[in-house]
């Protein structure tokens, strides 16, 4: 487990951006600490001459994009955070990138919507342009990747899964629609950050939703049996509710006992084959 008082002390030291309430996780006896992230980012500027079919170039670009808000929720609260730049340059993000810094050096589990192909790399990235190091370690599950490893629902869009998957769902902007949105929080309209605040908070909101509703299916998740003392649990969720049901696993060499866990409803093999005759002391997922 990582040390949240440390991140606390290291943060304190830092600018005077406020820590949304929430920002830190409550205390985990035993268990991983699971973070479930957002982020949007502002748009580049640039210049051009023309409307359509437009190739631009480096020296096109006026101001490169950067973090302008994130909304988190630690999974074992269920309780939103966000923060943005509304009252600051929206092109100076360092401050939030300490936050998100933070965040990410205090979770042990990440989990995002696309987060591995955008949210993270952009993190990253605005670390890295702003002197941070890399965080401590951490296990992001994509539930997008998720999704489509195991799913072929119309669309893998939050929007359209979180219908399907969740309980809430993600709406379309409503006031200020599209890239209205994000030009108008650029031109400090408190009504377009208020929108924004909602959009941001309503996709963490759906992404653990979905994540809860799917992380049963296996690959491509992470291990939480790892986090605990007693390993004897639901790899995918961390549940102890795991029942033996009919028939067992064959691999190439060995048979195993095949179980149901009764909280994600994922399948598992126990991890000592039936050949051995001894009893099973935890649970593998089936790939």
């Amino acid at each position: 487990m990582k040390a949240v008082q440390h991140a606390r002390r290291a943060l304190a030291k830092t600018r005077q951006l406020p820590v949304p309430e929430n920002f830190w996780p409550s205390v985990v006896q035993d268990g991983p600490k699971i973070l479930v992230l957002d982020i949007e980012t502002s748009p580049m500027l640039g210049m051009t001459f023309g409307m359509y079919d437009q190739s631009l170039s480096l020296k096109h670009v006026l101001q490169h994009s950067g973090i302008i808000s994130y909304c988190g929720i630690w999974l074992h609260d269920g309780k939103p955070f966000y923060q943005d730049l509304r009252d600051r340059d929206p092109y100076d993000d360092k401050e939030l990138v300490e936050q998100l810094y933070t965040l990410l050096d205090t979770c042990d589990v990440l989990v995002t919507i696309n987060g591995k192909k955008f949210d993270v790399r952009k993190i990253h990235y605005r670390c890295i342009a702003h002197g941070l190091g890399r965080p401590s370690n951490y296990q992001h599950c994509d539930a997008q990747r998720l999704s489509r490893t195991y799913s072929m629902p119309d669309s893998h869009k939050l929007e359209h899964i979180s219908k399907i998957y969740g309980h809430s769902h993600k709406e379309g902007h409503g006031k200020f629609p599209g890239i209205e949105l994000w030009r108008e929080c650029l031109q400090g309209n408190i009504e377009a950050w208020k929108e924004m605040e909602t959009y941001n908070k309503q996709d963490v909101v759906a992404t653990a939703e979905v994540y809860k509703k799917i992380r049963g299916w296996g690959y491509p998740g992470v291990d939480l049996s790892k986090f605990y003392a007693d390993q004897k649990r639901c790899p995918h969720c961390g549940g102890q509710q795991v029942q033996r049901i009919p028939g067992d696993v064959h691999m190439q060499v060995n048979s195993y006992r095949q179980y149901r866990c009764m909280g994600c409803q994922g399948i598992l093999r126990g991890n000592r084959s039936i050949a051995s005759n001894k009893e099973d002391t935890g649970y593998v997922r089936i790939v």
